[in-house]
């Protein structure tokens, strides 16, 4: 399964980034930041895909729903070996590139990631926590 990571802007080189340092660099992690300069993303993605062994999946990431770069993306999701989830964050890309393949189920449990990544922190929850690891953070 490939992933396509595209954002409005350097978002998607950033989470990239930052995969690269939490987990390594990863081969089927691609991302495109767009409108940064005249690549026209219709035309990446389209070379992307026709780059692709013919059975492979893929996972389009986009930054926003309803934003041009999700519009783009959205129009492949009528094969079905691509799917699509918009808004994402680093958490549901870290979830993402560990899973093998994707289907409905995964799509569901990647959005949920992503959602309870999104907290609030009091400095109750940090205060309790400070003295435990990293894993009491996500009970």
């Amino acid at each position: 399964m490939k992933i396509f990571l595209s954002s409005h802007g350097k978002m998607a080189s950033g989470i990239k980034s930052s995969i690269d340092l939490l987990v390594g660099s990863s081969d089927n992690l691609i991302v495109h930041d767009a409108y940064l300069n005249d690549e026209n993303l219709e035309e990446v993605v389209k070379s992307f895909i026709n780059d692709l062994p013919y059975d492979e999946k893929v996972l389009f990431l986009s930054d926003l729903y309803g934003g041009s770069v999700n519009q783009v993306l959205s129009r492949y999701i009528d094969n079905e070996r691509f799917f699509l989830i918009s808004g994402f964050n680093l958490a549901l890309v870290l979830e993402a590139i560990m899973m093998e393949d994707i289907n409905e189920k995964v799509l569901d449990y990647l959005v949920d990631v992503g959602k309870k990544a999104v907290k609030i922190v009091s400095l109750d929850d940090v205060e309790i926590k400070q003295d435990n690891n990293i894993d009491d953070f996500f009970d």
